[in-house]
């Protein structure tokens, strides 16, 4: 019988992404006289060795350990060939092993609960799902909201923490209320805390305690060529709210108001009358739409300021954007006119309609 100063093989088994698992094998001098390790190396990245043995002398018929380590980073079989220098021979010692772990998925990155104010509808309730895309059990260890308007409903965390998923399972809905403490926009973060190897995902959530104006009824008088608009002022909210409008925002058509007209901005005021100047002129028909506006100045003058009139789901769009960017990011009003005019550019160039 021929010995081998080394195993033929060494199988790591399943082991967990993120916990590396170490053996020990020993190299045997079987002969009578004192024999060096020369060289101990591998390929992959995933296995590993203990490279103080290189260079070690190994008395007469002794061993010497040699640490090995496995580290998979994904849910896949590895194998590798660890080679070992001794006694003037290179032996192969085949490696193997399996990674095992699971794999957090959610089913949204982001959650929108909108608009909402007092008197109104019951608070926004958004839901999300979480699934498991590993081959191991997850196991969820907590969830947190990182803002104070969005809370989960009383057996949420309950429902949560602790709940397992197997692999290809996916978890029964879960469910966040906007409740805002004070007016304006408010967002954060939803994370949850598992067992899985990947990176934790969050999901940003955003909603906006503002009131919405009631709908402007407004008159037409003719006033050839001109055709001047009146109307009464805005002083509350859909729900009954008490507010107050900085603006009145006019769009025109030459078509009557239908789903698919498209109105055009043509100007704001902040009184409650506005003169359309000249139209009687190359028009014979038009109609008007006045919404009442809360928001700063500067975001209209930048509207206005584009080569072509935009139409009532571009404008919406470019306030509510422009607006969320200054409060969130610190946009100053000159990179206001930057961001319209190329938000609107790609919508007219791409075809793309953006109404949230």
């Amino acid at each position: 019988m021929v010995y081998r100063p080394l195993p033929d093989s060494v199988d790591f088994q399943e082991v967990s992404i993120g916990y590396p698992d170490t053996t020990s094998i020993y190299i045997l001098n079987l002969y009578n006289v004192e024999k060096t390790v020369d060289i101990v190396y591998n390929s992959s990245t995933h296995f590993g060795f203990d490279p103080a043995v290189i260079g070690d002398s190994i008395s007469p018929f002794d061993s010497l350990e040699l640490r090995l380590w496995f580290n998979p980073d994904s849910t896949i079989s590895y194998i590798d060939t660890l080679r070992v220098s001794f006694n003037d021979s290179l032996y192969n010692v085949d490696l193997s092993g399996f990674g095992i772990g699971a794999y957090l998925v959610l089913s949204d990155d982001s959650l929108d609960f909108g608009y909402w104010e007092p008197n109104g509808p019951d608070y926004p309730v958004r839901s999300f799902t979480y699934s498991n895309d590993g081959n191991d059990t997850l196991i969820v260890y907590s969830i947190e909201s990182l803002d104070s308007a969005f809370y989960f409903l009383p057996d949420t965390v309950s429902q949560i923490v602790g709940d397992t998923i197997a692999p290809g399972g996916e978890s029964e809905p879960v469910e966040i209320v906007f409740i805002p403490p004070i007016e304006g926009l408010h967002e954060g973060f939803i994370s949850l805390n598992a067992n899985a190897y990947n990176a934790a995902p969050n999901i940003y959530v955003s909603g906006t305690w503002e009131p919405i104006p009631v709908p402007v009824t407004a008159i037409i008088n003719h006033d050839y060529p001109n055709v001047v608009l009146n109307w009464a002022p805005v002083d509350t909210s859909i729900y009954g709210n008490p507010i107050e409008v900085d603006f009145y925002l006019i769009f025109y058509s030459e078509l009557p108001y239908n789903p698919d007209s498209l109105y055009f901005f043509h100007g704001y005021t902040a009184d409650t009358t506005y003169t359309h100047f000249g139209v009687a002129q190359f028009s014979e028909h038009m109609f008007y739409n006045v919404i009442a506006y809360i928001g700063e100045i500067g975001i209209l003058d930048a509207l206005l300021s584009q080569s072509e009139p935009l139409r009532w789901e571009e404008v919406y769009y470019l306030i509510k954007n422009a607006s969320h960017q200054m409060k969130c990011d610190g946009v100053k009003w000159e990179e206001v006119y930057y961001l319209i005019k190329n938000a609107s550019h790609q919508m007219k160039c791409d075809g793309v309609k953006k109404i949230d």
